[in-house]
């Protein structure tokens, strides 16, 4: 597991979502393992994160309400069909201005993900 956890959080590329994005650009990703969130805080080289349209919201209380209401219940069925267990919002992680160059956002307009 060690081994795993290192090759995971250190990733040449890490290719990933969010949550959701408000208007000022805070970006918010919520995980139950946390199995992203070192890769897009630190280890990966670079970080692309691709955004559907409907993420956007005003504020970071939107964003928060919208990853409880909207994407929990998603990834709460997924992980059931998928492992049998119930997933939930155990790390939570909000970028709010990240310096040029490592990390890529494209946004998409249209509905993509939860």
């Amino acid at each position: 597991m060690p081994e795993l956890r290192r090759i995971v959080s250190a990733p040449t590329l890490m290719l990933a979502s969010v949550g959701a994005v408000t208007e000022s650009g805070s970006l918010v990703l919520a995980s139950a393992t946390g199995s992203k969130i070192g890769a897009v805080v630190f280890g990966a080289s670079t970080v692309i994160l691709v955004v559907g349209a409907q993420k956007m919201v005003r504020n970071l209380d939107e964003a928060f309400r919208r990853i409880e209401d909207y994407c929990l219940p998603l990834a709460d069925q997924r992980a059931r069909r998928a492992y049998g267990h119930h997933s939930g919002i155990y790390k939570l992680l909000v970028v709010n201005k990240e310096p040029p160059g490592r990390t890529h956002v494209v946004l998409v307009r249209e509905s993509l993900g939860c």
